[in-house]
């Protein structure tokens, strides 16, 4: 994270011709009003600190050698001073570009990823962050420790180049905002959020927006289709092939890999559980709506989160449980709302509008998966990308017998009064 810290500076002072170890280092980021920042670094060195307290103009130009060639942060920092306190090389840079203003508070935002690959970590013993006079840091780094206006992460130099400081978990913000201010809370809020906008646009770009138009036209198509085939299988045939179907979704991975009811588990609990529950001739007989067919999927989505939280909680590999099984119910709301929209199928202007549904569906399904603010990077985008393209195109075929089984208990009342398909669509 420092790019001035450790075995950085003693590979600068070897240039200059000096062969220093440095025993530790700490870091102060002094941030100003108008975003800039100051930082003062101090290397204290075990050995090899005379020849720098001999001649001043050795150390000025090693650490300004360090502000052209370096790794780390700041990006394009400019030097300032350097000097010898005793054993202890302290040097002075300036970074332009440390914070932004959102909300009309301070954001430093450079120790934040960008929703890129992460790969800082602490290289020095103590780093600071410290905020203008008469400001506190108004949120909660993770993994650092706040103070007043100050936000502290420990590490370590380490024998290595880059040290063996701990990772800069969290891939914090630090906003700073006035002591005491009523409203800082809803303003720090106001000024995450801003902060991050772009990383969410840019991952609803990558992750969402051609993932999204695909399922749509897929669904699209499926429908068109469906309603120029018009299969009639019996309810109860449509009700045992989902039970089977969710049946295998559920069993097969826990028979595979023992207790792991990993990835889109929510699609074959709902599956099993619509199946079972359309066996059921008295309740088929209140099916014959999108009213109460979207009730039913409401309700069954409800259950399958009831059924998953208690299972994830027993497992070892979920710290929280609740959350994942939220996660995973949203995997079948796609699923769900294509029972209602069968109902509706041959009436354009309701089918449209449970399409548009279905769609929303499977948009917060990319939400939740891949967290827009805080997106997966590397090689773990790469497999989001290729599984919500995968779903996109596997989903609205695995709906198909959803959408059949929703008109055909709509049409069993039409049926019933003998007035055919001609007959107006259910009422919503």
């Amino acid at each position: 994270m420092c790019g001035f810290c450790g075995g950085q500076f003693a590979d600068a002072a070897d240039e200059s011709g000096v062969n220093v170890t440095v025993a530790e280092s700490s870091v102060v980021v002094r941030v100003h009003e108008n975003g800039s920042a100051a930082w003062t670094v101090r290397n204290r060195l075990s050995s090899g600190s005379e020849p720098f307290r001999e001649e001043s103009e050795l150390l000025e130009t090693t650490a300004s050698r360090l502000a052209t060639d370096h790794d780390g942060l700041p990006e394009e920092p400019s030097f300032v001073s350097a000097r010898m306190d005793g054993d202890t090389a302290v040097l002075v840079y300036h970074d332009s570009d440390a914070a932004t203003r959102h909300a009309g508070l301070l954001v430093v935002d450079y120790l934040h990823d960008g929703g890129h690959e992460p790969w800082y970590h602490v290289n020095a013993e103590r780093f600071t962050v410290r905020g203008p006079e008469g400001t506190v840091v108004a949120n909660t780094p993770e993994s650092g420790a706040v103070e007043g206006r100050n936000a502290t992460w420990t590490g370590g130099t380490g024998d290595g180049y880059y040290g063996s400081g701990a990772d800069l978990e969290g891939s914090p913000y630090v906003v700073f905002g006035p002591d005491g201010s009523a409203g800082t809370t809803v303003r720090t809020a106001a000024a995450l959020g801003l902060a991050t906008l772009p990383i969410v646009r840019r991952s609803l770009q990558q992750f969402a927006l051609f993932q999204t138009a695909t399922f749509a036209a897929g669904l699209g198509t499926v429908l068109v289709v469906l309603r120029r085939w018009s299969p009639e299988p019996t309810p109860e045939r449509l009700g045992g092939l989902l039970a089977g179907l969710g049946l295998l979704g559920v069993v097969g991975p826990v028979v595979d890999r023992g207790f792991a009811l990993d990835g889109a588990t929510g699609p074959p609990v709902f599956a099993l559980g619509l199946g079972l529950l359309v066996w059921n001739g008295r309740l088929r007989e209140r099916l014959r709506d999108v009213r109460s067919q979207a009730l039913l999927a409401a309700g069954l989505l409800a259950v399958v989160l009831v059924v998953l939280a208690p299972l994830y909680a027993l497992g070892t590999r979920f710290d929280r449980p609740l959350f994942v099984a939220v996660e995973r119910t949203v995997f079948a709301v796609p699923l769900a709302v294509m029972l209602p929209l069968g109902a509706v199928l041959d009436d354009d202007r309701r089918a449209v509008r449970w399409w548009l549904l279905a769609v929303v569906g499977f948009l917060t399904l990319v939400v939740a998966m891949v967290n827009p603010a805080d997106p997966p990077s590397g090689l773990g985008a790469g497999l989001a990308m290729l599984f919500l393209f995968g779903l996109a195109l596997v989903g609205p075929l695995v709906g198909v017998p959803v959408v059949v089984l929703g008109r055909r208990l709509a049409a069993t009342r039409e049926e019933a009064t003998g007035d055919g398909r001609t007959t107006a669509a259910p009422a919503d």
